[in-house]
């Protein structure tokens, strides 16, 4: 179960849906939720969970590889996107420089993270 739980948490690529849960959160309690953002939320939940019934029906046990869950994931950006852009806004404009050099030093590690395995694959040793 621990397993599972693990792969279905790094399916959806934490690094994004941690902070869009947060963001959705604030949206709620701010009472800015629209109803077009419940679809795309139930459209993620029911993609998910079919994904994982698909693999309980398959394989008769509750796992599934995360490599299944990550085609989902990007139907929870948009709310990462629209909490960084928040958060930029009430920056103050002394801060903007230091907040896009912050930006692009996180690109170069979604990079590099999206990147690490296969750069694995043909430098490991075996």
């Amino acid at each position: 179960m621990t397993e599972f739980l693990i792969s279905v948490f790094k399916g959806t690529y934490p690094i994004f849906s941690v902070f869009a849960l947060l963001v959705m959160i604030y949206r709620i309690r701010k009472r800015q939720w629209t109803m077009y953002e419940t679809v795309l939320l139930l459209t993620f939940i029911v993609s998910f969970l079919l994904q994982i019934f698909q693999s309980l029906a398959g394989i008769r046990e509750l796992f599934i590889s995360r490599r299944y869950l990550l085609p989902f994931a990007p139907l929870v950006f948009g709310w990462s996107a629209w909490g960084l852009v928040e958060l930029y806004r009430k920056l103050p404009v002394k801060w903007h420089k230091w907040a896009l050099a912050a930006a692009g030093c996180f690109m170069l590690f979604l990079i590099w993270d999206g990147a690490r395995s296969t750069i694995k694959s043909y430098t490991d040793k075996k």
